[in-house]
């Protein structure tokens, strides 16, 4: 594998995209990189590590992004997930 240089935006997205089956994002914050990595991946069929394509889903509000993960759980049960948001 070759060597790559990344910044840690994209480090953090990497490995929390690998981990996750769901991720709610919304992209108006600090942390835009790692949710606009995220949906390019889940864009492009990028598998996770168990083989699967994470739903990634973009939200209005940070309200919204955090009520879309506590949805997910009490739909799914605990889900792997992750919430691209970081409070300014």
């Amino acid at each position: 594998m070759a060597n790559l240089i990344v910044d840690g935006n994209w480090a953090a997205a990497d490995v929390a995209y690998r981990c996750v089956d769901f991720a709610a994002i919304y992209p108006i914050t600090p942390s835009s990189t790692m949710g606009e990595l995220a949906d390019a991946w889940a864009f492009q069929h990028k598998k996770n590590i168990w083989g699967a394509i994470p739903q990634i889903i973009e939200m209005e509000s940070e309200g919204g992004a955090a009520g879309a993960m506590h949805a997910r759980r009490a739909r799914v049960g605990n889900p792997c997930f992750i919430h691209f948001w970081r409070p300014q």
